[in-house]
């Protein structure tokens, strides 16, 4: 019994990864229809710009995680204005060289991502790299639970409760779900779409590029070939918890995470798959809007 305690928690805090990571990629679709498929590549950039501060300026780990989320969001700004906005305007304009408003968005996302693995080997190569600051937070808080562990629930909470208060609460959020619900009636009323484009692509941005320090942190391992399998995973999060919706991956987090730890003691790797990529199918199957899908009031807006 104690055992599968201790794997149910291992698998919350594996959960509040996925769910700091997801929740960007969530946000994105949820306002924008945007599938980013370079997300997986900024959370590997976050955390190498977390390891260059960690490793070679020598800075406490706060700073580096502070340096990852500013980094890794303007990183995620700068492929909007120059990678997005472009493809839509094309698109607006009825290009002919156009690949569809579905696909062209996907596709220079996963460009983008190439380039920034490409520029990253470049730099570091293919080795793995730990946090030389990290010491104190893998220490043991009490039992079996390591700083690391409190503090990544004590984040995870903070920042998933200040996203839904800034969204739900604030005029700042009242501006986002205005510009997702309709991007002609919120500039007639004084909005500015391009403004809320660049805040809500550097949240998602800043998200991932935190979940990938604190990725490094707890596995001690940053390396290039991170980004994928957590990319993937980020889709099974998103789809079965009901894309755009931030509750529905919050609730999808944590059982993915929780069968992943469970499962894996008791089954080889390919079982495990097998679990959470039969959920997915089912949940395509049963409820393919997602567990909280219904709820998802936003449409897709244009920034140009």
């Amino acid at each position: 019994m104690e055992l599968q305690l201790t794997l149910v928690f291992n698998g919350i805090v594996a959960g509040c990864v996925y769910l700091l990571f997801t929740a960007g990629f969530t946000l994105l679709f949820g306002t924008f229809r945007t599938v980013n498929l370079a997300q997986g590549a900024i959370l590997v950039f976050g955390g190498f710009v977390g390891i260059f501060f960690d490793n070679t300026l020598k800075t406490p780990l706060i700073v580096s995680i502070v340096a990852a989320a500013v980094g890794a969001g303007l990183l995620t700004v700068v492929m909007d204005l120059v990678v997005l906005r472009p493809i839509g305007r094309a698109a607006a304009a009825g290009s002919p060289h156009q690949v569809g408003n579905d696909f062209g968005p996907m596709i220079v996302t996963l460009s983008f991502a190439a380039i920034i693995y490409a520029v990253l080997i470049l730099l570091y190569g293919h080795e793995s790299y730990s946090f030389t600051d990290a010491g104190w937070f893998l220490g043991p808080a009490f039992g079996i639970v390591s700083r690391l562990d409190i503090a990544l629930l004590i984040v995870t909470a903070l920042f998933v409760f200040a996203l839904w208060f800034v969204i739900n609460k604030t005029r700042a959020g009242a501006r986002i779900r205005a510009v997702a619900e309709d991007r002609v009636m919120a500039a007639g009323v004084g909005v500015r779409p391009s403004l809320v484009s660049i805040a809500t692509f550097f949240v998602a941005g800043a998200l991932a590029g935190i979940g990938g320090v604190l990725i490094g942190v707890q596995y001690s391992n940053m390396n290039v070939a991170v980004g994928d399998s957590y990319l993937l995973i980020a889709f099974v999060i998103a789809t079965v918890g009901g894309l755009g919706s931030l509750a529905g991956t919050a609730i999808a987090s944590f059982i993915i995470g929780i069968l992943q730890q469970v499962g894996g003691a008791h089954l080889s790797q390919p079982g495990v798959n097998l679990i959470i990529y039969g959920l997915l199918f089912l949940t395509l199957i049963v409820r393919p809007s997602g567990i909280l899908g219904d709820k998802v009031l936003t449409q897709a807006v244009s920034r140009s």
